[in-house]
């Protein structure tokens, strides 16, 4: 799948990356599905 992020651009992400929380999580209440980021150039 591939997703269109506001600041990385477009990435590809397999189904099993991405986290699925019901009820979202604190601040993000209305946001159901999340992935985490390994993005290059960091330390």
């Amino acid at each position: 799948m591939n997703v269109q992020t506001k600041f990385h651009g477009e990435i590809e992400l397999m189904a099993n990356e991405i986290y699925r929380f019901e009820s979202g999580l604190p601040g993000f209440l209305e946001e159901k599905q999340f992935c985490l980021l390994t993005l290059d150039d960091t330390p």
